[in-house]
C-alpha cells in the first residue's frame, strides 16, 4: 500500500492545499501528467493547483469553511488500494 507521505495535514489556503497535493504526488512517485490522467484533467491544471494558485471557487470554499468554523484535513484515504 502506497502512503501519501503527508500524514494528516490541516489546510487553510490554496497554497496549503497545493503543498499537500505536491508532497503526496512526490511520495507516490507520480508525475503531474500521471496525476492529471488519473484525475481526468490536464497537467496544466495539476501544476496550477500545486503552485497554490487561488481561484474564485477555492477562495469561496475556504471562506465557507471559515464561516462554519470548519477545517479541511488532507490525509491518506482509509482502505485505499492501488
Amino acid at each position: 500500500m502506497a502512503t501519501s507521505g503527508i500524514g494528516e495535514v490541516t489546510v487553510r489556503s490554496a497554497a496549503g492545499l497545493g503543498r499537500a497535493l505536491h508532497v503526496a504526488r512526490i511520495a507516490r512517485g507520480l508525475t503531474q501528467g500521471e496525476v492529471a490522467e488519473l484525475a481526468r484533467t490536464d497537467r496544466f491544471s495539476v501544476a496550477q493547483i500545486e503552485s497554490g494558485r487561488s481561484t474564485r471557487a477555492v477562495e469561496k470554499l475556504f471562506d465557507a469553511l471559515a464561516a462554519l468554523d470548519l477545517e479541511l484535513v488532507v490525509r491518506q484515504k482509509r482502505g485505499w488500494s492501488q
